[in-house]
């Protein structure tokens, strides 16, 4: 997987201390904190606690966090996240956009640091630069790996979602955004974290595509899909308990409602290397197994 490295402070980044250092501690309780954040936030959803617009982006972003922890995969992943995310996104057919940004955290306790750059570069795999996804229909825009910052982390874990209701600029930005089109250059958005703030600036689209059509992005484009597939057929199975169900069918999202109608209460399965299976009923009275890009609703061609 590539790690996503943005510009720091002149503290010591983590990959360069040594492993006596007391300071590797505070980022193991980091990591704790964050995947138990993860959890607290995951059993709250499936207790009702969002609304159907925001359950459905929220659970697939928390389903991603808590299985990169659970595999040990890095936090600072932003692109592999994004590119995961964005494949899973199209499952529920919702279009998500990876868009390159530059991230200032402020906090008042300790200063701002910038981190991301409006010119990424890639290191074989390492990503240096910072992205979100952001969901143009429904204004919306992802930070997944926020937290991979420990000063993003310390104003408060877990995920960033955030809706662009406010907006400011020019003309052509506003009605960009309003129209729900790409994220414009230069666009600025704020994001209140505990006693802080998380400011976002939107790179060129040149920096985006830096990223996107990277040698990595392509080699690694299959994988992606897979674990798009199976990261939305995680969220759809979590979807479907008796306390969300009535949510997430209610939502903005006519291919969740499809498919939640589509499984009922079949049974579903993973193979050995994680592909998620749904048991579908067969004419001929027995099951097939398909995964969720074979399930065709109607309307949709098979």
């Amino acid at each position: 997987m590539p790690n996503s490295r943005g510009r720091k402070s002149k503290k010591a980044r983590p990959g360069s201390r040594r492993s006596g250092d007391p300071r590797l501690a505070s980022l193991d309780a980091l990591a704790a904190a964050r995947y138990e954040n993860a959890k607290k936030l995951l059993v709250n959803m499936l207790a009702g606690g969002a609304p159907g617009e925001s359950l459905v982006p929220m659970m697939l972003m928390t389903l991603w966090v808590l299985r990169a922890a659970e595999s040990g995969a890095p936090p600072n992943v932003c692109a592999d996240a994004c590119q995961t995310l964005r494949y899973a996104f199209a499952q529920f057919g919702i279009e998500a956009q990876l868009v390159a940004v530059d991230l200032v955290v402020d906090d008042p306790a300790r200063g701002a640091t910038v981190h991301g750059t409006p010119e990424p570069s890639w290191e074989g795999t390492v990503l240096d630069g910072h992205c979100i996804l952001w969901l143009p229909r429904w204004r919306r825009f992802l930070d997944p790996t926020v937290t991979q910052y420990a000063d993003a982390a310390r104003l408060g874990l877990g995920p960033v979602m955030g809706r662009m209701d406010a907006i400011t600029g020019s003309q052509d930005e506003v009605r960009a955004i309003a129209e729900g089109d790409a994220l414009p250059e230069g666009a600025h958005f704020a994001v209140p974290r505990g006693a802080g703030m998380l400011l976002y600036t939107v790179a060129s689209q040149e920096a985006t595509r830096v990223i996107t059509h990277s040698q990595w992005m392509a080699q690694t484009a299959d994988e992606h899909r897979r674990t798009g597939a199976n990261l939305a057929s995680y969220a759809l199975d979590a979807l479907r308990r008796p306390s969300v169900i009535s949510i997430a069918s209610a939502a903005p999202f006519p291919r969740v409602t499809g498919l939640l109608a589509a499984i009922g209460d079949v049974p579903s399965e993973t193979d050995e290397a994680g592909n998620w299976y749904f048991m579908m009923p067969d004419p001929a009275g027995g099951h097939r197994r398909l995964r969720i890009d074979e399930i065709a609703l109607p309307g949709e061609p098979n």
